[in-house]
């Protein structure tokens, strides 16, 4: 850590920011003598002069909260920050943030965590699945009646012997998952509910539910002498599939199925939604931040949806609530301000966007308000 500290200063006082520490850019030979390397995102910077820089540098376990919120004029600290993340992962033998998103989300479970709603959820057959993303996101658009009748579904596979904690979690699954009898039945018969105004909640906390789990393998040390070799446990961790988000990847839409065109089976479970609806309604509901995730989650998961989106002729009824939410940032969340931008940043990788954009006319939108030099901050 001295010899990197050494070697931070030692740019920084020529002006140098390297903007890209991490471990693999630390080269160290066999006396111990270590090395900064990879200095392809460095950049000169005066600390006497303000000058913008890009946010987008720094590996992103890495990278400092000034830099996810998207500043742009930062000095020394990026560095700094990133050093302090390696002292903290040599202290504790791990990344200490291994995101996999610049998006908020709260900490993965790990393997012991267990979660009576939505581990049994997770472990539904393809076809309940289907029906439950499909359902609730026809019930965020339509809002239907809730059904008098019931059902149970069952966590455990055939021959298994469930232990006392899976009987109790199954038994709350099916008081919990009551609002799944309504979801998959075919009935619609019943009054409005509440429940129909947390569709788009459950669906949300469903598909970015993504659960640690540890595979152990049992592995032979080749590095000693294979006559005294060591049989040693390796414990891989990795993220169970979440079959809720596949659905979710996999959808298409009411009018043109890919699978019939092309013939191409889809991984996983098959959800037929009907885009014209979802797309008009995501454009009322953008105030929403709840919606502006789950357009984040379909323009950046389903090419399908993101398809549909870039030859609609009325890119207006999704674009302008987008833009208005910009205009008054002030009003909203950092969250939804952050997220809208990169679903901007998604859609205008299309040149057809782009041109769209550029033939709009904003003055004449009722919300549209001319901000003078004199009066920005």
């Amino acid at each position: 850590m001295k010899q990197l500290l050494s070697g931070l200063e030692h740019c920084h006082s020529r002006g140098v920011l390297h903007r890209d520490i991490k471990g693999s850019n630390l080269l160290i030979d066999n006396e111990g003598v270590l090395k900064i390397a990879d200095f392809g995102l460095a950049t000169f910077y005066d600390p006497g002069k303000k000058q913008p820089m890009t946010s987008r540098v720094v590996t992103l376990w890495y990278r400092p909260p000034q830099l996810l919120l998207g500043a742009v004029f930062y000095g020394v600290g990026v560095d700094l920050w990133s050093a302090g993340c390696i002292l903290a992962e040599l202290l504790s033998g791990k990344p200490i943030m291994p995101g996999r998103t610049e998006l908020f989300c709260g900490p993965s479970p790990g393997p012991k965590d267990v979660n009576p709603f939505i581990d049994p959820a997770m472990v539904q057959e393809s076809s309940v699945v289907s029906l439950v993303v499909r359902k609730l996101l026809l019930n965020y658009i339509t809002r239907p009646g809730v059904p008098l009748g019931s059902a149970s579904y069952s966590i455990f596979s055939e021959g298994s012997q469930p232990s006392v904690l899976q009987r109790v979690g199954s038994a709350t699954a099916n008081i919990v998952l009551l609002p799944f009898s309504y979801l998959v039945s075919s009935s619609g018969g019943g009054s409005r509910s509440p429940l129909s105004d947390c569709n788009l909640l459950v669906l949300l906390v469903l598909i970015h539910f993504h659960k640690c789990v540890v595979n152990n393998e049992s592995m032979t040390d080749r590095s000693i002498d294979i006559a005294t070799s060591d049989s040693l446990l390796k414990e891989n961790t990795y993220f169970s599939d979440n079959p809720y988000c596949k659905a979710l990847q996999n959808a298409t839409d009411f009018e043109f199925d890919r699978i019939d065109v092309e013939g191409n089976a889809h991984s996983g479970p098959l959800v037929r939604l009907p885009f014209a609806a979802l797309f008009d309604t995501l454009g009322m509901c953008l105030s929403d931040e709840s919606a502006v995730l789950l357009l984040y989650s379909l323009l950046q998961g389903n090419s399908n949806f993101l398809e549909y989106v870039l030859v609609r002729t009325d890119l207006d009824t999704l674009l302008m609530p987008i833009l208005e939410a910009l205009h008054n940032a002030p009003r909203r969340s950092a969250n939804q301000i952050y997220t809208l931008l990169i679903i901007l940043l998604i859609l205008s990788q299309d040149s057809s966007f782009n041109a769209s954009i550029h033939k709009m006319i904003l003055p004449g939108v009722p919300w549209y308000k001319e901000w003078c030099i004199d009066n920005r901050s």
